[in-house]
């Protein structure tokens, strides 16, 4: 599955949600941004490796696009397994 213009705040999310289940991986990332983590990302991640702190902050915050490697404007995800959500 592969979506244009992830840069954008709605495709990005949708890209993140679907790594939620399991069954998909980031397969590429064409990267259009500096790969380099900036201050406030360095800050970010010293943040969240407080104990406690995941539980109290925003998911978006605590799982930022470039750790599960969605950053930049097209990513393509791959499917690694079925899906074994349950519905009902």
């Amino acid at each position: 599955m592969a979506f244009d213009d992830a840069d954008r705040r709605s495709v990005n999310r949708v890209i993140r949600h679907a790594l939620t289940y399991r069954a998909y991986r980031v397969f590429d990332a064409g990267r259009s941004h500096a790969d380099r983590v900036s201050l406030a990302g360095r800050l970010r991640r010293s943040a969240v490796a407080i104990p406690g702190a995941a539980a109290v902050l925003r998911p978006d915050f605590v799982k930022h696009d470039w750790d599960p490697g969605v950053l930049g404007t097209c990513v393509a995800l791959e499917k690694i397994g079925e899906d074994r959500r349950t519905s009902g």
